[in-house]
């Protein structure tokens, strides 16, 4: 019986062994902390990718309530499944984990709770290859646990839009409005880019640090490939960041960040003509973020009333 289980271990690891040499297409990165029992939807999504050559590389961020161990499973049944374990350091440090062992032509993020439909990398990585495109972006859907959902947000394109870095750097000012550096899950990435332009994730944000990763990302392409249709499900729940009403202690300073980075961005591509740009972060900071900070404050439970 122990003879069985060894050869049974053996074949297994060479099997890996072997997916680990050959060529991978897209690497997929899903940092899961404490996911239950959205996770499992969310992997089953994924392992049934029409994509061949995919690696689907799971970081858990010191779960506890079997998200890890579910990963661990799966990665002793799917050759394509690998994952990381790390002790509790948020998704942005789980993300750069997952960057430093993907070896994807492109690299993409799912959210652990969220889902994406069979076909999502499949279409992305033809297009973008197809396109000679550094960055692929589609659009998501929204899912909600509740019945009274506000109508989805309609993308900016409508087909597929290959976009120059010039057209890139016009669509800059109106970022809070067209939302086209928004949610790292919705891209694609080539990973020459991130690797040439030593893009990673700030690990001393927590709020939007997926906005200025995007920022960062397609400032420095010199094609972007906007696809229509809706492939990400994005899901939206009492616990999810958008759905949460639990206080965030690193809001503030995840804010004070993201205001100072943006900045930094806005000089090195624009120079001294940001005055559209610094009154729309402006307008986009009293008009979001401060109320965004005025709750966070009544929900947390230390406030004296």
């Amino acid at each position: 019986n122990n003879a069985g289980l060894l050869l049974k271990a053996y074949a297994q690891r060479r099997i890996k062994q072997m997916e680990m040499q050959k060529p991978v297409k897209v690497s997929v990165i899903i940092p899961v902390y404490n996911a239950m029992p959205y996770f499992a939807d969310c992997m089953r999504s994924l392992l049934v990718q029409t994509l061949e050559d995919i690696e689907l590389i799971v970081v858990d961020d010191g779960s506890t309530d079997g998200s890890g161990e579910l990963a661990a499973a799966l990665a002793e049944v799917y050759s394509i499944v690998t994952v990381i374990r790390q002790k509790n350091a948020g998704v942005s440090a789980a993300r750069n984990a997952g960057l430093e062992r993907a070896r994807g032509k492109y690299i993409g993020f799912v959210d652990a709770d969220d889902f994406v439909e069979p076909e999502m990398y499949e279409k992305m990585f033809m297009a973008a290859s197809d396109a000679s495109a550094q960055v692929a972006c589609t659009w998501f859907k929204c899912v909600y646990d509740s019945e009274d959902n506000p109508p989805d947000k309609l993308f900016l394109f409508h087909s597929p839009t290959l976009l120059a870095h010039d057209d890139i750097i016009q669509l800059l000012p109106g970022m809070n409005t067209n939302q086209i550096f928004h949610f790292t899950w919705r891209n694609i990435f080539s990973k020459d880019l991130l690797e040439n332009e030593k893009i990673r994730f700030n690990e001393s944000i927590a709020v939007g640090e997926d906005t200025l990763f995007n920022m960062q990302a397609l400032l420095s392409c010199a094609a972007v490939l906007m696809l229509p249709g809706t492939p990400y499900c994005y899901r939206i729940h009492k616990n999810s960041c958008m759905g949460s009403s639990r206080y965030k202690p690193f809001l503030l300073q995840s804010i004070s960040l993201q205001y100072e980075e943006k900045l930094r961005l806005f000089d090195k591509y624009f120079g001294e003509n940001t005055n559209e740009l610094l009154q729309t972060t402006a307008e986009y900071t009293i008009k979001t973020q401060i109320p965004l900070l005025v709750k966070n404050i009544y929900t947390n439970n230390s406030f004296d009333q």
